[in-house]
């Protein structure tokens, strides 16, 4: 990555972890005011609620093994539009986008968040069709988390 100076912050200090701050887990959510919240109306009430197919994707995927999804370091991409592209495709903050660049562009990689596969993958392919629309060989791969 192209390295721009950034008076705003010391890219040495890191004390926010991204896999902790950055792209919350949707499933998450679903276990308090979606689907699980449905089962447990239900289990409560006695009253059998109808939460249709989708729900029923959406459970799977939410219980799915998550995917670390990481990104890459190159010479040719400016270190911006790294850090614009993690906010935009993984909605990091820009703190949290501007760490993960800064580990990416000294340690070759670095990680940016873990999802389920199939959400992974659709966020690995958004980031590879904006980086490659800008004309940059911007990549981002993805690994079982250990």
């Amino acid at each position: 990555m192209v390295t721009r100076h950034l008076s705003r912050r010391s890219r040495t200090s890191s004390t926010i972890s991204p896999r902790l701050a950055g792209c919350s887990l949707p499933q998450a959510r679903n276990k308090v005011w979606g689907i699980d919240a449905a089962f447990h109306l239900e289990a409560a009430s006695g009253i059998q609620t109808d939460a249709g197919p989708d729900a029923d994707a959406a459970v799977d995927t939410a219980r799915e093994e998550p995917w670390t999804i990481l990104v890459h370091n190159d010479d040719v991409t400016p270190y911006d539009f790294v850090v614009d592209t993690l906010g935009r495709v993984f909605s990091l903050s820009s703190e949290i986008a501007e760490t993960v660049t800064w580990e990416a562009h000294s340690k070759g990689m670095a990680p940016v968040c873990s999802r389920p596969r199939p959400e992974a993958k659709r966020l690995v392919s958004d980031a590879h069709t904006l980086a490659r629309s800008a004309g940059y060989p911007l990549t981002f791969s993805m690994e079982p988390k250990p």
